[in-house]
């Protein structure tokens, strides 16, 4: 998941926007929660077992 954020926040091709306002609009929407989810929904699929998310 930390491979794929990184990814997310630093390399991603920007258009439209800078990259801090796309960020920065990720996190104010929720954009960056739904990206985590996505991405361990994938891991589970990929592995085909429950991936453990770390309490908060």
């Amino acid at each position: 998941m930390q491979a794929v954020n990184t990814y997310t926040h630093h390399g991603q091709t920007v258009r439209g926007a800078r990259r801090a306002e796309r960020n920065l609009l990720r996190a104010v929407t929720g954009g960056f929660d739904d990206l985590d989810r996505e991405t361990l929904r994938l891991l589970e699929q990929v592995l085909d077992r429950p991936v453990p998310v770390p309490a908060a």
